[in-house]
């Protein structure tokens, strides 16, 4: 079985290119990756460097400073190398000026999955700090048995909140519910951003979906919301039980299994009177 991008970031072993052109930060984060355990870095100083060491080696994590001023710059490359280079466990990540972010959304179109904020990358402990921060957060969606999906959508999410692009922020969060049905956290990420966006009835009509389709998890995330958002006028509902009144439920079954299968979820609608018979 292979070693995930996450785990092999969380053990270390991950195999890092760092494309950098200024000494440095480029030291700095040397020193930074080596101080975390990371022991197979390779700096690369042009887009054609990488390139030269990607058709030798494999590379697990890309993490670079795109190049704008040069003519093969790493915006221009990432926008292919997913169609040219049969490498898709091959990340990139990219560490970019105030400017430079408003090219953060295509970027990830072309398949980025995080992003440095320039300042954070000049000195070794605060270029340390948000590298622990990024394997956190690949580990914990890696721990919920979620890809790196989840990990780019954070960052993208990330961006679109401090620029306020809410409009592609609700974009973003409809295409995780689609993608991902069966995660209901989802549904409240696309609430809050209609909620940020301003329009309230639909980020309300989106609550009350994820209270019909999940009532057990809507009690913290709704409590959460109505402090970010009081005008949203979110109404807590009781659960599904006491919305039709079933105060009991008689179950008359022989299989064990099936009992606690029943009451495991008769208990997340709100039922706790089980009577068992067989």
């Amino acid at each position: 079985m292979s070693t995930s991008f996450s785990e092999k970031m969380l053990q270390r072993t991950a195999h890092i290119a760092l494309v950098n052109t200024h000494h440095g930060s480029r030291v700095a984060t040397v020193k930074a990756l080596h101080k975390l355990g990371f022991q197979h870095v390779a700096v690369c100083k042009t887009t054609q460097e990488l390139e030269d060491r990607l058709m030798e080696q494999k590379f697990d994590w890309v993490l670079a400073h795109p190049l704008e001023d040069h003519d093969h710059n790493l915006f221009r490359y990432l926008s292919t190398f997913y169609e040219t280079h049969a490498l898709p466990k091959t990340f990139f990540s990219f560490i970019l000026s105030q400017k430079q972010q408003l090219r953060i959304p295509t970027s990830f179109s072309h398949g980025l999955l995080s992003w440095f904020e320039a300042d954070r990358f000049e000195e070794q402990k605060s270029i340390e700090n948000e590298i622990l921060e990024f394997i956190d957060t690949c580990m914990k969606n890696h721990q919920k048995n979620l890809t790196e999906t989840y990990t780019a959508a954070h960052y993208l999410r990330r961006f679109l909140r401090k620029a306020m692009i809410w409009d592609e922020l609700v974009k973003l969060e409809t295409l995780m519910c689609n993608a991902y049905p069966l995660h209901y956290d989802n549904l409240f990420l696309l609430a809050e951003a209609h909620f940020s966006a301003g329009d309230f009835n639909k980020g309300r009509e989106v609550v009350q979906q994820a209270q019909q389709v999940a009532p057990e998890v809507c009690e913290a995330q709704i409590e959460n919301l109505m402090q970010k958002f009081p005008k949203a006028l979110l109404k807590k509902q009781g659960s599904l039980a006491e919305r039709f009144n079933i105060g009991s439920v008689i179950v008359i079954e022989r299989d064990e299994h099936e009992v606690q299968v029943l009451r495991a979820a008769l208990k997340r609608i709100g039922i706790t009177d089980f009577k068992h018979y067989t």
